[in-house]
């Protein structure tokens, strides 16, 4: 292997156009001639299309450099630093510009094949570096000349490269596949959880027996089942009633400068929830014998607690999980409600109906925006109307919803597995450890994943 760093290189590390012509908020559209990059469209995975503005033909020719060519690398400096993403082919845009928190990197080395160079970039061994550079700085960013001072790994053979970037290519089309399973198995939940918080599931023993245990028809096919309330037509056995009804308690955490240090008690924060579950991989911590004379037993969480952010960025508010154990117990910080089911109701039901957009929905309506973050009032939220659903009803939506759950959990569980075995993979074949040859023979492809349905 041999080892360069970038300036060394014919790689060149381009700045966007921060001058006098940069655009204003009024130059941006939904629509437009180019992408004008924001930070949401450069991820830990690539680009994200999901939100993006634009700027005009005529905001695009007076801008100098930072106009993204094929096969250049975006690299962002600023915010979440070391994102990475690839202008190949299969990006949709002709005409891309990046913002002032990113640079592009342009190959025109002869010796480095580009999907190599983006393979490695997107390696912890970029990681490691950015982390070294950054150690310290209160808000990490990367220069040009800091970027320029990366180091690169590089097989001296460029067809070894090439063998390398398809391997690693074809590894991530599987885990790309089995992001797309799972997203596929999100948005079905969340249409069967509109379903069954609209229309429910018949339980009533004078419905046909063929309907009985299953969604019941739509308001137009069978409008005899329906009455009007708050919130629209719903089934004529439920009720309309304040959110709070179906809360035994309602609390938020402890306000604390917490510890990235096991100084006692794990404490669970907005960023542990993820996709509505508690992710326990990044921990903070507080004393269990609080210095302030808090009692921290009161914040530890049970068995079935629902943990709800209401103080956050607006993006993050709304966030929900239900708390199912830890090896230790756990206490939760001042911008989560934690919610116990009152004795209506059980808490599986209550976590997916707050994952519902009725009541999501509901939340984005009461959210006050502030300069640096947004809440909402333990007030506004208890008022939130809700159907009030019988014991036997509850039950039977919440078992539809936990089979969709099993099977998202099913495809997470493999695509943990997939990238735990392409990370070990990249980190051989970047590092020369593992004989390319070797690993071409074993087909990442054929894995099985879990069956869809």
């Amino acid at each position: 292997m041999k080892n360069n760093r970038l300036s060394d290189l014919d790689i060149q590390v381009i700045d966007g156009d921060r001058g006098v012509n940069y655009p204003k908020e009024k130059d941006f559209s939904e629509k437009g001639f180019c992408l004008f990059l924001n930070a949401k469209n450069v991820t830990n995975n690539g680009f994200k299309f999901d939100i993006c503005q634009f700027i005009s033909k005529e905001r695009d020719l007076i801008l100098g450099t930072g106009k993204l060519n094929r096969l250049d690398i975006v690299l962002t400096t600023r915010g979440t630093v070391g994102n990475i993403a690839f202008y190949d082919e299969k990006i949709p845009f002709e005409h891309i510009r990046i913002n002032s928190g990113m640079v592009l990197l342009r190959n025109q080395d002869n010796n480095i094949d580009h999907k190599y160079l983006h393979h490695f970039l997107k390696s912890s061994f970029l990681k490691e570096q950015i982390e070294r550079i950054s150690f310290g700085s209160a808000q990490p960013q990367l220069t040009v000349k800091t970027i320029n001072s990366i180091g690169i790994s590089y097989p001296q053979q460029k067809e070894t490269q090439r063998k390398i970037a398809r391997i690693l290519s074809t590894a991530d089309a599987v885990i790309e596949k089995t992001e797309a399973a799972i997203a596929k198995y999100r948005a079905i939940k969340q249409g069967m959880l509109h379903d069954l918080f609209t229309r429910g599931i018949d339980v009533s023993t004078a419905c046909p027996s063929e309907r009985r245990g299953k969604l019941r028809p739509t308001y137009e096919d069978a409008p005899e089942l329906y009455k009007e309330s708050k919130l629209g037509w719903i089934p004529k056995e439920w009720e309309v009633e304040r959110l709070d009804n179906y809360f035994g308690l309602l609390r938020s955490g402890l306000s604390r400068l917490l510890s990235e240090q096991d100084i006692g008690l794990p404490v669970l924060i907005s960023g542990n929830i993820q996709e509505n579950k508690i992710d326990f991989s990044c921990l903070r911590y507080w004393y269990e014998n609080d210095p302030q004379g808090a009692d921290t037993s009161a914040y530890v969480l049970q068995n079935g607690d629902i943990l709800l952010c209401f103080i956050n960025s607006i993006d993050q508010i709304g966030k929900v999980a239900i708390y199912e154990g830890y090896f230790r117990p756990c206490i939760y910080t001042t911008n989560l409600f934690r919610i116990k089911a009152s004795e209506i109701v059980k808490p599986k039901f209550l976590y997916y109906l707050l994952s519902s957009n009725i009541v999501q929905n509901e939340i984005k309506a009461i959210v006050k925006p502030a300069v640096n973050q947004a809440s909402f009032t333990t007030k506004d939220f208890c008022k939130i109307p809700v159907p009030i659903i019988s014991d036997k009803e509850q039950n039977k939506i919440s078992n539809n919803v936990e089979q969709i759950d099993t099977k998202i959990q099913t495809e997470q569980t493999y695509l943990h597995k997939l990238q735990q075995i392409k990370a070990g993979l990249m980190a051989d074949l970047l590092s020369g450890k593992k004989n390319v040859e070797t690993v071409e023979t074993q087909n990442f492809a054929s894995l099985p994943s879990p069956p869809l349905s």
